[in-house]
């Protein structure tokens, strides 16, 4: 999916030749030009304005959006150049992705799901992980249960589908643990909020979980001690596999909320 958006989009043509120093810059592509060019991107044109000096005088409270262009689509992402003004009024680029399925009125794009099991024997408690292939990165991911959130759905029935789905576990969602969350706002306007779910292992429907994938989908479960977490992650990411960020910084918060309150184990 992301190779065929920026294959589809990664020939360009500069019809002036740029020279190199300080001016205009299109932060995907790392050109710096010092006059006017027209960048060409499939079948779209967008022209690029001259070279502007940033004043030193703030003109404006918060930058301003001016305008968007879309460089190419697939049926999951969209790949646009916005162009905006600056606090100095000074006129700036950025290219940004966006999911097509993104839906102005919706609270979040997505779920990421703190699941925590309890009973069935454990001696405390553990947390649910995922590890599946992600292209993009050419690698196995290690990550918390997440997914899309369905039209109608809240982000509290969107967390329990996919856990069902993704892990095979019924849980109880005990609430949102966050706003709308930017996931890489230097890159996108995606976004997702934290569910905590809790699931009971006593219960008859948790004895035997069974994941429903989707076509294409290929999610081993972990289940990891939380007091084991970090290392954990270390041990897997030596092995080869990439980590979340968000997931590495909750293990960390973890870790550093006992030292820091002198918590031993």
């Amino acid at each position: 999916m992301y190779h065929r958006l920026w294959s589809c989009c990664a020939s360009f043509v500069l019809v002036r030749r740029p020279k190199i120093e300080s001016g205009y810059i299109s932060n995907s592509y790392k050109h710096i030009i010092n006059r006017s060019f027209v960048l060409k991107m499939s079948e779209t044109t967008v022209a690029v304005p001259e070279e502007v000096t940033p004043s030193k005088k703030i003109v404006l409270e918060t930058p301003e959006i001016q305008g968007s262009t879309v460089i190419g689509a697939t049926r999951w992402l969209t790949l646009s150049n916005l162009t905006y003004k600056d606090r100095y009024g000074d006129k700036r680029g950025w290219d940004m992705v966006s999911r097509s399925t993104k839906k102005p009125e919706s609270y979040a794009d997505a779920v990421v799901i703190v699941s925590i099991l309890k009973g069935g024997g454990l001696a405390e408690p553990h947390i649910i992980l995922v590890k599946q292939f992600r292209p993009p990165l050419k690698a196995n991911t290690i990550e918390m249960p997440a997914g899309l959130i369905d039209d109608g759905e809240t982000p509290q029935q969107a967390a329990a589908r996919e856990m069902h789905e993704e892990c095979g576990y019924v849980g109880t969602p005990i609430g949102i643990l966050s706003p709308e969350l930017s996931i890489s706002p230097g890159l996108s306007n995606e976004t997702a909020a934290i569910v905590h779910i809790e699931i009971d292992l006593d219960l008859e429907q948790n004895q035997n979980p069974k994941q429903k994938l989707d076509v294409g989908e290929d999610i081993e479960v972990l289940k990891v001690p939380l007091s084991q977490l970090t290392k954990t992650l270390v041990d897997l990411d030596k092995e080869g596999n990439k980590i979340f960020f968000g997931l590495y910084t909750f293990a960390l918060a973890l870790s550093m909320s006992k030292s820091l309150l002198g918590i031993t184990e």
